[in-house]
């Protein structure tokens, strides 16, 4: 595969992604800001930060596995079946929660506006995100014949 068909692989692949599954996790996050900024609703009722990271965990979850579907179509990755999908969805969801808390830190150090309420509050929002993508694989596996054992017959 040459490089001017990479690339159109790549944005064949990212507009996919774009369409199908960035919706989620955009709808998340502009509820977040409209609930922060225009409503104060985090200063008003403190535990509507708990469903947002749940929910947040589910939406990068989805969206992890959107993008792995929509790269493996494009044979810009190969297959990733199994426990290989388990661990890339769940590693991207978590680095997604690590850096989303990054932010949260680095905007309350920058305009002092109480984001971070400590380490208790911040190891429990990664917890929820990471929990939401668990929810994300029990609602997958549920709902199709998705299944994440390892074909040992391929050997």
């Amino acid at each position: 595969m040459n490089a001017a068909n990479r690339i159109a692989r790549l944005f064949t692949a990212v507009r996919r992604v774009s369409i199908e599954v960035a919706w989620f996790p955009t709808l998340i996050f502009t509820i977040h800001m409209v609930a922060s900024q225009v409503f104060h609703a985090y200063e008003a009722w403190p535990p509507l930060d708990i469903p947002m990271h749940f929910v947040g965990g589910i939406a990068i979850a989805y969206f992890s596995w959107g993008a792995l579907e929509a790269f493996e179509a494009e044979r810009l990755i190969g297959p990733s079946t199994g426990v290989l999908r388990l661990l890339l969805i769940f590693t991207l969801t978590a680095t997604a929660a690590v850096f989303w808390e990054f932010g949260e830190f680095a905007v309350d150090r920058l305009f002092d506006i109480g984001a971070q309420r400590g380490l208790f509050d911040t190891l429990k929002d990664m917890a929820l995100g990471i929990t939401g993508c668990g929810a994300f694989f029990g609602f997958v596996m549920s709902r199709s014949q998705v299944t994440f054992a390892v074909d040992l017959e391929q050997k």
